[in-house]
């Protein structure tokens, strides 16, 4: 599993905002509790990611369906899919 995937996973799974009243909250556990490999694995991710410039739809399976995410950005009214993508590089950088 990568990073990515274990982050939607263990910290945006259906209940997440019970261990953390907002994304970037959920954000700031994962680089708290995860080793500094595995935040930084996920920053590599990311950057790989985004360099390919995804569209919001190529974003949006990414996060949905392939890593498993139950918290939308785009429903909930966060902002897009690579805004998001963006705070979570921002995060772990």
């Amino acid at each position: 599993m990568d990073q990515l995937e274990y982050l939607a996973r263990a910290y945006f799974h259906p209940d997440w905002n019970v261990e953390a009243s907002t994304p970037a909250g959920a954000m700031r556990n994962f680089v708290r509790d995860e080793p500094p490999e595995d935040v930084a694995q996920l920053g590599e991710e990311l950057v790989l990611l985004l360099s390919a410039n995804p569209t919001e739809q190529e974003l949006h399976d990414v996060w949905q369906h392939k890593s498993g995410a139950s918290w939308d950005p785009v429903i909930t009214g966060w902002g897009t899919y690579r805004q998001w993508f963006q705070a979570m590089l921002a995060a772990v950088s």
